[in-house]
């Protein structure tokens, strides 16, 4: 079961859109910004946004009702990386049985968006335990 302190439910997210899932890495700025992860996701063609869908959750379309008809919620939680190394080392991993999202802290957008690309175009065909 998750840390509950550290896991965000996306379940009240807006259909039928991909809503993305909110980023561990915090906003640079002191204004309201999007996220770095919802930017990302927000950039991606149909493909990727379907791709990704599938790495998160088993299942490249979303619900007639959009995520909110995702059971359970899909939940982001921060992935903390092993002692002497960095999140910037490591990709994104899911349970998808379960809709949860693990996503390093990394410290760029750029990283992000390459990790997340890596993760959804290759994960996607594989098993593996995380």
């Amino acid at each position: 079961s998750p840390p509950p302190s550290r896991s965000r439910s996306l379940s009240s997210s807006p259909p039928p859109s991909l809503s993305p899932p909110p980023s561990p890495l915090p906003s640079r700025s002191h204004s309201r910004s999007r996220s770095p992860s919802a930017e990302i996701l927000d950039e991606m063609s149909i493909v990727h946004k379907r791709l990704f869908l599938r790495f998160a959750t088993g299942s490249p379309k979303l619900p007639v009702d959009g995520l909110r008809g995702l059971n359970p919620p899909l939940t982001v939680v921060l992935k903390p990386p092993d002692n002497g190394s960095t999140p910037d080392d490591y990709l994104p991993s899911v349970m998808t049985c379960t809709n949860y999202l693990k996503l390093p802290n990394y410290s760029t957008k750029e990283i992000m968006k390459d990790k997340l690309m890596t993760a959804i175009k290759e994960g996607h065909l594989s098993f593996h335990l995380s």
